[in-house]
């Protein structure tokens, strides 16, 4: 399990994550993407998607209003864009609670029950993924 030293350096580290996130879609909303250049190094090595393939994309076509696309694209999306959307106005207004959250998500995923439901999900998501050769 990690955990953060404190407070600050959460609030760091999810500002850091948002930021690239939001600098990433701006340049795929903006520049239409990278013409078919394959990023994840799981689909260029083994030759077929991790749970996150397509993501980018599921996130532009999500804010872009094409909802139904961005779900066959990475379902994942239903959790991604309105975290993109939330999560800086929540960080802003109530950092301690955000972080409060963060710490009550750890421990509830880092028990044997939150692990074998954070694996069930994703093998269900990547098992979607590969059948859908995303």
């Amino acid at each position: 399990m990690y955990s953060f030293k404190d407070r600050r350096q959460f609030l760091w580290v999810i500002g850091g994550i948002l930021f690239v996130s939001y600098l990433w879609i701006g340049y795929h909303l903006i520049y239409g993407g990278h013409a078919g250049v394959v990023v994840c190094l799981i689909k260029k090595i083994i030759g077929i998607p991790c749970p996150g393939c397509g993501l980018t994309r599921a996130v532009v076509s999500f804010f872009n209003g094409d909802i139904s696309t961005s779900i066959q694209t990475n379902p994942l999306v239903l959790i991604v864009a309105p975290a993109l959307v939330v999560a800086p106005f929540a960080l802003a207004v109530a950092p301690g609670k955000c972080y409060l959250w963060f710490q009550k998500a750890e421990v509830i995923f880092s028990n044997r029950t939150g692990i074998i439901i954070l694996v069930l999900f994703f093998l269900t998501l990547w098992t979607y993924l590969i059948i859908n050769d995303l």
